[in-house]
């Protein structure tokens, strides 16, 4: 996992309190995403098919968290997409 996304799940797993399977279950929505975002990449898809790839890894992420959480989650979206930024580039 490279160091922008280790930081994000770092802080994701601090501000909502996720559980060790929720932290667990996250660290293989990161991956997957990555390597997802990676293939299209490869792949020369257009802007509108690399979004639709962060919305999935939005929605994957949302479905492990309880209410609380997703408001929590809601409300720092822009830290952690900051945090995230170009961590698909490689």
């Amino acid at each position: 996992m490279n160091p922008r996304m280790q930081a994000r799940l770092e802080a994701m797993t601090t501000d909502l309190s996720l559980t060790p399977e929720q932290a667990n279950e996250l660290t293989q929505i990161f991956k997957q995403s990555r390597q997802n975002i990676k293939e299209l990449k490869q792949q020369n898809a257009d802007r509108d098919q690399l979004r639709k790839g962060r919305e999935q890894r939005k929605q994957n992420i949302l479905t492990i968290l309880n209410e609380e959480q997703k408001r929590k989650y809601n409300e720092n979206e822009e830290k952690y997409r900051q945090m995230g930024k170009n961590e698909n580039e490689a």
